[in-house]
């Protein structure tokens, strides 16, 4: 697992998406939506082709 955090978590998501990576909830590779998370921070997933979990992660600060 890996977290990468920007400033802009919505243009990453968007730019995943164009790369042609599916939004999904099964298969390899794909993207998980962006969610408001119980700690107060957006967070959506990338699942690599290898099964690796990438959290896209908003910078609060």
């Amino acid at each position: 697992m890996c977290s990468i955090r920007v400033q802009d978590v919505d243009t990453l998501y968007r730019a995943i998406c164009d790369s042609g990576v599916d939004e999904s909830r099964v298969g390899f590779p794909r993207l998980m939506p962006i969610e408001l998370q119980p700690w107060g921070q957006r967070v959506g997933y990338l699942i690599d082709a290898d099964g690796t979990q990438l959290n896209l992660i908003e910078d609060a600060g």
